[in-house]
């Protein structure tokens, strides 16, 4: 009865042992549940008794309904990422990257490879509303930003993110007076 909720598929692992490989099975039975996009919700193998599978079933499911909801909650968050991103107002772009920054300080895989998707771009396209980041409440966050800041501006840039808030706020006014006065090369000037 509990599997009737999910769509079964036996597979062949003699047959296809990259699927087996790309979900990490390596005995059987297992039992791999994917959402509707085949990532995986949850994962077993070895006998179980039916109560125990049950059990799983149930588990798996509402991990689906997890996997579901976060998504979802993702694509809302993403969207206000890049609209604030986008805006001509300064104010808005700060939160773009406030909101880019706690992204990429999650420990969901899909909000974290957002979020440094998008402090990567701004490390190329405009380092000056980056270096903000360096001013931000989180430590990790604050080392990525410094690290992509490094990556673009050169050796030269020795900003430490472990400093105490003034000293960061004073770096970042300095960085941001010779960002200022030399124009990106990358960027082009209207």
């Amino acid at each position: 009865e509990a599997l009737g909720r999910f769509e079964r598929v036996a597979v062949n692992l003699d047959q296809y042992a990259g699927l087996a490989a790309e979900h990490a099975v390596s005995g059987i039975p297992a039992f791999v549940s994917l959402d509707s996009e085949g990532e995986e919700a949850a994962k077993t193998s070895g006998f179980m008794e039916a109560a125990a599978f049950n059990e799983w079933l149930a588990s798996s499911m509402t991990n689906l309904t997890v996997s579901t909801a976060m998504k979802a909650e993702f694509q809302t968050r993403s969207q206000a990422v890049e609209q604030a991103l986008a805006s001509a107002d300064l104010d808005a772009r700060m939160k773009g990257l406030s909101l880019a920054l706690d992204c990429s300080e999650r420990r969901e895989k899909l909000y974290r490879t957002f979020g440094l998707e998008k402090l990567q771009s701004l490390a190329r396209s405009e380092p000056g509303l980056l270096l903000e980041g360096l001013n931000y409440p989180g430590l990790m966050g604050r080392i990525r930003v410094a690290n992509l800041l490094r990556e673009k501006l050169g050796d030269g840039f020795k900003v430490d993110p472990w400093d105490q808030a003034p000293a960061r706020e004073q770096a970042v006014a300095a960085w941001k007076g010779r960002l200022g006065a030399k124009p990106d090369p990358e960027r082009p000037t209207k």
